[in-house]
């Protein structure tokens, strides 16, 4: 049976299925496994056509059409016919277990490339019809010695042999002919011209139905098959349209009804078509015989509709439209008074009023005028009788493109007329509406044998006949559901076609991937296609060559993965990641990817780490190039350069440290003697690459203390020549306590501080002698102001007004002239005499003193602070 998928997946050996050459021992880069050779057609010369035309120089073309094994599916049982070029045969489907017809081209036409066309025509031409009246083409294909169609098996015999019994009853030879014009309607619909119509192509199966059969001159009306030449006659002359005889290129639909009428004369007068004589027909028919027989195609009947509706309206009896007489019953026949709205009989009792086709209102159903409107009966009840007609046609139309719920909806609104005048058609409908049911069941019979015949094909993996079978499921009923089966035939077939694109998928993914040799993980996909398509040699062979592949890759792998950890462990890195690269990716796991992640690394520093110490001993950049020495042998142990440019930098760091500890050893020993300058010079003389964090400490150290030294002896020297002991005891008071700290002895720093110390004592007991004396004139003073109430008054407004002065003229401020007015108002005439600000700097200084002394005098200290707030306490 044809798979149209199941295409080679290339000219190569491994997937046609057919090469000769051995590949066995190839391996996989052989061309020959891989890429064969191209196919070559052979010339077969001249040949007969399939019609017994002349000689055409014709080749075979096999359109890539896979060669089927019909032994395989099929168990032949006899001969049906046998002609010079071909025969038909008795077979059993095996895998639906049905009668077939498997018609076969034998001889020189099957190798005739013209012949096959035609043959292959009929099946592309019929095979997606779907028609009672039609033999049904259920697959083709190619063999091994030519193409063959498998068919419809009609039990039963063909109009050719029922003719030869003799002439037929009129009657029964218009009601086949009348099937047959369904059958040819659904092939002009689908734009399929028969073109040789005739009795020998027309089957009668045992229960009176007639099947068109054998469209091998059968072509597309809007696009030829090419196998039509012009000036060429095909087709069989007795029944040969003039048309056709002139030239086949010009026949059309209207042709096949010219023969179709040329068969209905031999099946009326048994006699053949050759010489039509029309007096032998039936007066009845004669006169549509003359018409689907005119010389030209424009005057016959147009479409097989209008043949059969002409057929059968020729058997109709003609009766002349006779008009009711007034009162008569259409019902019963009894003569009614026309004032009666009912027939008087009361078995009857049938209205006798219609509503007016125009306004609807009540009239006597035999009146041709409204009373009420005034419009005249007879055209509106011809209009309305024209659109009921079309309404049935319509129905008809409907019924026969299985719309069977709109066809029923038509039938139901004409059976129900109610209009007395409008009931012609209750007859049909009634008769109608059982045809509509019975086609109805025996479409979805037809349709859930369709759906058991697409599962078999499925089961056998032949999707493309599955999805062929349910092609021929109407479009109006594919989703329609059948009794026994869980999903519609569009359903099943979307599911059919899915896995045909699937397959056609792997196909061309599978052959892409081989032509390039992208074979990783290819395995897999050749499975997944084996399993769609299990009978298939070309994927079996495939399968072994990839399992032995894999095989082989498996085995490399786990050797060069042995020798990857050899050399990553000896730091060889470039050949661990060569025998890295040996494994093929789809055996990449993350072992592997660890090691070569690792590898690289490690290769990618070692290599930074080698151009950044060749560059920096190239320009002599050697501080801490040690440490990445001692990492890249780390990477690559046994490297002599490396040892070796180790050892020199280890030599060459000790010496530095040896002359860096020297001058740390000189640096110490200048601070302990309190020379912190010449320290620091010492310390600044290492290079800032050989510095330390100890060498940066000291020498911190001794900048601060050299700092701090300059500004004491400043301070000191300063105080000596001011005189202001207190303030250059306190400037130089940190470096005192830095070296107290430190437990260094600066001998110079000691005697000028001493000195100063001993100016200060002196300057104190000065200062003390001057405060006694004050102390003793405040006395005396205290003792005169007691005199008197008044003269204490007017002293005070005598230094009031003194103060005030003074205020004004130095420019003291208030909270001074305040505490100055208190003092004096509360008789504290010792605090009044010690305000003077030029004692402050004096007290500030002793207070000063007070606090360095050893122990500090707090008390004076406070005293002394307390007595300057009182003067000034800006100052404090």
């Amino acid at each position: 049976m044809s798979k149209d998928i199941d295409q080679s997946l290339g000219d190569q050996h491994t997937f046609d299925g057919g090469g000769s050459e051995d590949s066995d021992g190839q391996s996989l880069g052989d061309e020959k496994t891989f890429a064969g050779g191209d196919r070559a057609s052979n010339s077969l010369g001249d040949e007969l056509t399939f019609a017994g035309g002349g000689g055409t120089d014709d080749d075979v073309d096999d359109d890539g059409m896979e060669v089927q094994d019909l032994e395989a599916r099929y168990t032949t049982e006899g001969v049906l016919g046998k002609g010079g070029m071909g025969e038909v045969l008795l077979a059993t489907d095996t895998r639906l277990n049905r009668k077939v017809a498997i018609k076969r081209i034998l001889g020189d036409a099957a190798r005739s490339k013209t012949a096959v066309n035609r043959f292959l025509t009929e099946a592309q031409s019929i095979a997606a019809l779907n028609h009672p009246n039609i033999v049904q083409i259920y697959d083709y294909g190619r063999a091994t010695d030519g193409p063959f169609l498998i068919m419809e098996f009609v039990e039963g015999s063909s109009l050719l042999e029922r003719c030869r019994e003799g002439a037929l009853p009129l009657e029964e030879a218009i009601e086949l002919t009348c099937q047959i014009c369904d059958g040819l309607g659904k092939a002009h619909e689908a734009d399929i011209i028969h073109r040789d119509i005739k009795p020998a192509n027309i089957l009668l199966t045992t229960d009176g139905t007639a099947k068109l059969t054998d469209f091998g001159l059968a072509k597309a009306e809007t696009a030829d098959t090419g196998m039509t030449m012009a000036g060429a006659v095909l087709g069989t002359l007795d029944f040969m349209p003039p048309e056709q005889r002139r030239d086949a290129a010009l026949t059309d639909s209207r042709s096949d009804l010219w023969a179709l009428a040329a068969t209905l004369y031999q099946l009326v007068t048994g006699k053949s078509p050759k010489v039509i004589r029309l007096d032998l027909v039936d007066e009845s028919v004669r006169p549509v015989l003359a018409r689907a027989l005119e010389e030209e195609s424009a005057d016959r009947y147009q479409t097989a509709r209008e043949f059969k509706d002409a057929l059968l309206a020729s058997q109709q009896a003609s009766v002349a439209a006779v008009e009711l007489e007034e009162g008569d019953c259409p019902s019963c026949g009894t003569k009614n008074p026309t004032s009666r709205k009912f027939c008087r009989n009361p078995d009857c009792s049938t209205s006798l009023e219609v509503p007016c086709l125009s306004c609807s209102a009540k009239i006597p159903m035999w009146e041709q005028v409204c009373d009420s409107c005034g419009t005249p009966q007879g055209d509106l009840l011809e209009q309305r009788r024209s659109e009921m007609a079309s309404e049935q046609a319509e129905a008809e139309s409907l019924l026969k493109d299985y719309d069977f719920d709109g066809a029923k909806k038509l039938a139901v609104a004409l059976g129900n007329e109610s209009d007395l005048r409008l009931q012609h058609l209750h007859g049909w409908a009634e008769e109608f509406a059982p045809q509509i049911e019975e086609s109805r069941q025996q479409q979805l019979t037809r349709i859930g044998e369709w759906l058991d015949e697409a599962l078999a094909h499925r089961l056998a993996h032949d999707y493309a006949a599955g999805v062929r079978v349910l092609e021929q499921v109407p479009e109006i009923l594919r989703e329609t559901r059948v009794e026994g089966h869980d999903q519609s035939s569009a359903g099943l077939r979307s599911k059919l076609q899915g896995t045909l694109d699937e397959i056609d998928r792997l196909n061309g993914m599978i052959r892409k991937r081989v032509k390039q040799r992208d074979l990783n993980g290819l395995l897999s996909e050749v499975e997944k296609l084996q399993s769609l398509q299990p009978p298939r040699s070309d994927l079996k062979k495939l399968q072994e060559q990839l399992v032995g592949r894999d095989r082989k890759l498996k085995a490399t792998r786990e050797e060069a993965l042995i020798q990857a950890k050899a050399l990553f462990e000896s730091h060889d890195y470039d050949g661990c990641l060569r025998q890295l690269a040996r494994i093929d990716a789809s055996l990449e796991d993350a072992e592997l990817t660890v090691l070569r992640e690792t590898a690289e690394e490690k290769r990618s520093r070692l290599q930074s780490l080698r151009d950044s110490i060749a560059a920096r001993v190239k320009s002599k950049q050697l501080h801490n190039l040690l440490a990445s020495v001692e990492e890249a042998l780390e990477l690559q142990s046994g490297a002599e350069d490396l040892q070796k440019l180790q050892a020199q930098l280890r030599e060459r760091e000790e010496k530095n440290a040896a002359a860096v500890a020297n001058v740390l050893k000189n640096a110490n020993g200048l601070r302990s003697q309190c020379e912190f300058d010449a320290a620091v010079t010492a310390l600044e003389q290492i290079r800032e690459e050989l510095t330390t964090q100890e060498s940066d400490a000291l020498l911190e150290y001794c900048r601060s203390l050299a700092f701090q030294r300059a500004g004491a002896m400043d301070a000191l020297e300063q105080a000596m020549q001011s005189k202001d002991y207190a303030t250059g005891l306190a400037v130089s008071a940190d470096y005192r306590f830095s070296l107290e700290e430190a437990h260094l002895e600066d001998a110079a720093f000691a005697a000028e501080y001493q000195a100063c110390q001993q100016g200060q004592q002196q300057q104190e007991q000065l200062l003390e002698q001057q405060r006694e004396a004050e102390e003793a004139a405040i006395r005396q003073r205290e003792r005169t102001v007691r005199l008197g109430k008044y003269a204490a008054a007017a002293v005070v407004v005598l230094i009031l007004l003194v103060a005030g002065l003074w205020i004004r003229s130095s420019m003291r401020s208030s909270a001074l002239a305040e505490a100055l007015a208190e003092a004096v108002q509360e008789q504290r005439w010792d605090d009044v005499l010690a305000i003077d600000a030029q004692h402050v700097p004096a007290l500030i200084g002793r207070a000063k003193q007070r606090l360095r002394a050893r122990p500090p005098n707090y008390k004076g200290a406070l005293e002394d602070l307390e007595l300057v707030k009182q003067l000034e306490p800006t100052a404090v």
